[in-house]
């Protein structure tokens, strides 16, 4: 049995982390209160009162709603056939960086490398 959390219990958990499912609800929950206070008529405060949310995350909620999604660009690479006196690889990340990775290489340095370069 799934049990119903008040708007104030949503709304203030610490839980919620970006990127959890917990946060994907906490959107969820307040998507659908911008949706219902849209098509409502009420003022934000009337819609915040009835519905006993808060008007500051309601109003944070309808900025973070307003705004575009962060758009995600695909980049070209470029693939040459390896040779076959070719040992190891190479990643060329634009001018910025070149990771040259020969036979033999530690793997738990090469994934704090791949760590680090994903944070960037």
């Amino acid at each position: 049995m799934t049990t119903r959390r008040s708007s104030r219990e949503v709304e203030q958990d610490p839980s919620a982390a970006p990127g959890t499912a917990q946060e994907g609800r906490k959107e969820q929950h307040w998507h659908h209160h911008l949706r219902a206070w849209t098509s409502s008529g009420l003022s934000q405060a009337e819609y915040c009162r009835r519905n006993q949310l808060s008007w500051r995350c309601f109003g944070y909620w309808k900025r973070k709603a307003a705004r575009p999604a962060p758009s995600m660009k695909l980049l070209p690479i470029a693939l040459r056939p390896l040779s076959e006196a070719s040992s190891g690889l190479t990643l060329v990340i634009g001018d910025r960086y070149r990771v040259e990775v020969g036979d033999g290489f530690n793997p738990e340095t090469f994934e704090k490398l791949l760590s680090l370069l994903a944070r960037i």
